[in-house]
């Protein structure tokens, strides 16, 4: 399998009003599609489950600068289809599923930078959350 970044030029006839930035960092910056959260900015090829990983990691990436709130909600949504029964285990499984695609990275120096940052940004916030995830505010 591979990660690969999606160049935003010319990407299924949008133009560059149907972008945003998001920083990474603090130093670096990342497009994303405004709306198409699920096929934008990675892609994840080469096995069975490609297409629902890229659409798992691109809603992840999408989050980068959201609330804490957005963040609950879209992993209650997916700890809702998942098999696992404890969310400390669906949390750590996915801090895992992270540190593999890291290793997966292909593109030039700047793009597999820009991926690993996105990644290691995605896992310190699912880290900062956990204790919300998993213990809802309200139970």
């Amino acid at each position: 399998m591979n990660l690969i970044w999606k160049r935003p030029d010319g990407y299924h006839g949008a133009t560059p009003s149907d972008f945003t930035t998001i920083s990474i960092d603090g130093h670096s910056k990342l497009w994303v599609h405004k709306t198409d959260h699920d096929t934008f900015p990675f892609r994840i090829s080469g096995g069975w489950e490609e297409e629902e990983q890229s659409k798992k990691l691109n809603n992840l990436v999408n989050l980068i600068g959201k609330p804490d709130t957005e963040w609950v909600l879209y992993l209650s949504k997916i700890y809702a289809d998942n098999l696992d029964d404890d969310p400390k285990q669906f949390s750590a499984n996915i801090i895992t599923w992270l540190d593999e695609l890291s290793s997966l990275i292909k593109g030039g120096n700047w793009e597999i930078e820009i991926i690993k940052k996105a990644i290691e940004g995605i896992k310190l916030k699912l880290i900062a959350i956990n204790d919300n995830f998993v213990k809802p505010s309200g139970l």
